[in-house]
């Protein structure tokens, strides 16, 4: 399986995070300051709105 994941409510736990990468899963979510800086690319960041 492969694509990404676009959320707006609520953030998924880090496990869950990585199970769905090792899945071929890409997220596309804003952080919380908490969770760590993540490198998305533009397009999905626009995606974000």
């Amino acid at each position: 399986m492969t694509g990404k994941l676009l959320a707006d409510q609520g953030y998924p736990g880090k496990q869950l995070l990585e199970q769905l990468f090792e899945d071929g899963l890409e997220r596309i979510i804003n952080l919380r300051s908490k969770m760590g800086n993540r490198l998305i690319s533009v397009e999905d960041k626009l995606l974000l709105g």
